[in-house]
């Protein structure tokens, strides 16, 4: 594998951290004060039909309680998440001083990788070590982006391919960043606190620890936060899937918040974009919208998705307060399997629509 050399200085941003209350062993952060030379590893390979989906197959299943919490959630007296944010922002704004070093610190290998299918552009591919993984997610960035853009993929292995269109849609719209969630939604059995029920998992129950989209005590959250608090943040665009019965459409919009948009408002304008590509589409079956002043959508409306309430303004308490005002800038897309999966089929319904409304909305 080739190798670029940078000079990281360490500046010893974090303190040391040992002790864990965490009973399956939580994350601590571990630092060093030594300037040192150190080595980025360079990758390449088709971003999404290779790498993406590598990292996809090796996520931890349903049921397999893989997912261990940061061990500041836990007690610990390191802010791991506060780290966490910390190597974030540096990867967002490009600022690639002491990332290694940070990234090590937290059980992350970091590499840049360069897609060799879309365009030679190069990521920052920021991925859990294999040996320790406890299930806080991947981070893509792209530093040469163009639209003030990040895509989410809360639900891999649950939500088929939405991880994998969230890749595309980075690729082919130069959007800044894709994060997306480190285990199965179910692979946890303990509830969390946060509002809200869901039966995805069996039962009518409470979300699980392990969906990120509805508990904040992870690295997936903590990046929403970090970016959402930055200068000159960016719209985010969460991408989920459903099953589609024959008289739904294939997609459902929604801003996070109950209430009727403008038809200025951005949910309304990716609407009608999505609704107008769809409509050359063979079995196209149109976009709704949770906020739209006409047949709204009443389900999968993500007002208790705790990174909708975060961006939305409810930032003291997301896991159980909804936000009331929404301000543009988070969209829950519900996909048909038809729009997450591309079956390469000329005149069928399919990501590239999805794509097309997004160009045209942002």
């Amino acid at each position: 594998m080739e190798k670029i050399f940078l000079v990281l200085f360490c500046l010893a941003s974090h303190s040391m951290a040992t002790g864990c209350s965490n009973s399956k062993g939580g994350i601590a952060v571990s630092t060093t004060t030594e300037n040192t030379n150190v080595t980025l590893s360079t990758e390449s390979g088709d971003l999404v039909n290779d790498k993406v989906v590598t990292l996809d197959a090796s996520l931890p299943a349903a049921s397999s309680e893989s997912f261990i919490r940061p061990e500041d959630c836990e007690g610990g007296a390191t802010s791991v998440r506060s780290a966490f944010k910390t190597l974030v922002l540096q990867l967002w704004s490009g600022n690639t001083t002491n990332v290694l070093t940070e990234a090590t610190a937290l059980n992350y290998d970091l590499v840049l990788y360069t897609d060799t299918a879309g365009g030679n552009i190069s990521y920052y591919l920021l991925t859990e070590k294999a040996a320790n993984a406890k299930g806080q997610g991947f981070y893509i960035f792209n530093p040469s982006g163009t639209r003030n853009l990040i895509l989410e993929a809360p639900h891999p292995l649950y939500d088929t391919d939405s991880d994998l269109v969230a890749a595309r849609v980075l690729r082919e719209t130069s959007a800044k960043a894709l994060f997306v969630a480190g285990t199965h939604r179910c692979a946890d059995s303990e509830a969390s606190t946060c509002s809200g029920t869901t039966t995805v998992c069996g039962s009518d129950e409470a979300f699980r620890i392990s969906d990120p989209a509805h508990f904040i005590c992870n690295f997936f959250e903590a990046a929403h936060e970090a970016i959402n608090d930055a200068s000159d943040p960016p719209t985010f665009l969460q991408i989920h899937g459903f099953t589609q019965s024959s008289t739904e459409p294939d997609a459902i919009l929604s801003d996070g918040v109950s209430h009727t948009a403008s038809q200025s408002d951005v949910v309304l304008q990716l609407m009608s974009n999505l609704n107008t590509q769809l409509a050359t589409k063979s079995g196209g079956d149109g976009v709704a919208s949770c906020q739209s002043s006409t047949s709204p959508s009443t389900q999968l409306c993500a007002t208790d998705n705790v990174q909708g309430r975060y961006t939305n303004g409810s930032q003291t308490d997301p896991c159980t307060a909804a936000a009331t005002t929404a301000n543009e800038r988070f969209i829950s897309l519900e996909l048909s399997y038809d729009l997450r999966h591309d079956t390469s089929t000329s005149g069928d319904v399919g990501p590239e629509d999805l794509i097309s409304a997004i160009v045209a909305t942002f």
